[in-house]
């Protein structure tokens, strides 16, 4: 009998340890929900960035530890391509019923602008210019082309480079680059030999170089996407036989393997991370930071620790996107991925400083003035 008692004394308990365990999972899982598209070049000749960011996004979330709220991250592949974006943009509003969406780069960020806007889900981003962040509803977590550009033109007039050929791709972000810097370039004194704009498609730019060799241009600025961008660089190399070329961000985003062609070259390069988060990157995921990393992580934490914190109104589960929204303008201080003192401004962009960096032995540096 006391055998018989025993064993049902170990039968209970451990029935209610189950029971426990199944209470604690039920908790889990009655969580209110957050739905959050990604859309990311996973596939094609840019999908390497693509790739990183994801398990950088997914990283940002799993630092959180527990949450209020559970965050389902659905990623899709845009290829770098509008119609893509908009596609998963979509179906992520439609079908998903996000409230928030995550994207990188100009061609797909601006396509979601209008229609995170229309539907009031907050799309944050990592893109060049302010085009992209236009409206409520959008972010860029981007160093601002003013700060991008006034470096370039410092760094230029020190070096007595003030005679300068422009190449830039016909892509929604490098067209607003070029609209932003040629006015305040030339109003620092920079004189344009030739600015010239080709297709992301182009292969051969032989006879475009030697035209524009032609005027005697002191050095030229690229603005560029792979692997357009390497194919320029590396037939410059070969027609002029020198490496007078510099770029904003363009030399970063090259596929590593072209880094060769501008080892040791200095180049504008947005906040693209701190070595606190390249070591982070290094020891959690084995991977080194890619373009638009640190900011898409500073984006997705941001994001995260906004719906965590935002009020919650009477009858809501979770918080509507105008609280968060409302949340994310209070970001003042902050230190993030991209550096130190942050702050997003009324624009909804996160304030950060463009730095001087080369590229050594397929690794970012900082330029020493």
């Amino acid at each position: 009998m006391k055998k018989l008692i025993l064993s049902l004394c170990v039968a209970l308990s451990l029935t209610a340890c189950d029971n426990k365990k199944a209470d604690e999972t039920a908790n889990a899982e009655a969580k209110p929900e957050v739905n959050i598209g990604i859309t990311l070049p996973l596939t094609g000749d840019v999908s390497d960035p693509g790739q990183t960011n994801k398990k950088v996004i997914e990283l940002a979330l799993k630092e959180f530890g527990d949450t209020k709220y559970k965050y389902n991250l659905y990623f899709e592949d845009d290829m770098t391509t509008p119609k893509k974006g908009l596609l998963n943009a979509t179906n992520f509003i439609n079908i998903k019923n996000v409230k928030a969406m995550l994207s990188m780069w100009s061609p797909v960020g601006l396509v979601i602008n209008p229609l995170a806007n229309k539907n009031k889900v907050i799309h944050m981003t990592c893109a060049w210019g302010y085009d992209v962040a236009e409206g409520k509803y959008n972010f860029n977590s981007s160093t601002s082309l003013e700060s991008q550009v006034n470096l370039l033109i410092e760094k230029l007039k020190k070096e007595n480079l003030t005679n300068v050929a422009y190449m830039v791709v016909n892509t929604a972000g490098c067209e607003e680059q070029s609209r932003y810097a040629i006015p305040v370039m030339k109003e620092a004194g920079i004189n344009f030999t030739d600015i010239q704009y080709y297709n992301p498609t182009e292969t051969d730019f032989r006879m475009l170089i030697s035209k524009m060799e032609s005027k005697h241009p002191d050095y030229y600025v690229l603005c560029g996407i792979p692997p357009s961008s390497q194919i320029f660089t590396q037939q410059l190399q070969e027609v002029t036989h020198q490496r007078n070329i510099t770029s904003v961000d363009t030399f970063f985003e090259m596929d590593p393997s072209a880094w060769p062609l501008v080892e040791d070259l200095w180049f504008v390069n947005s906040a693209s991370g701190t070595s606190e988060f390249a070591d982070k990157l290094k020891s959690q995921l084995n991977e080194t930071t890619k373009s638009c990393s640190a900011n898409l992580y500073d984006a997705a934490h941001l994001l995260i620790w906004a719906f965590e914190n935002a009020k919650l109104e009477e009858g809501e589960v979770v918080p509507n996107t105008d609280n968060v929204i409302a949340k994310l303008h209070e970001v003042k201080g902050y230190n993030g991925a991209t550096g130190s003192d942050l702050w997003i401004d009324e624009d909804g962009i996160l304030q950060s400083q463009a730095t001087l960096k080369k590229i050594v032995n397929n690794t970012l540096v900082d330029v020493e003035e």
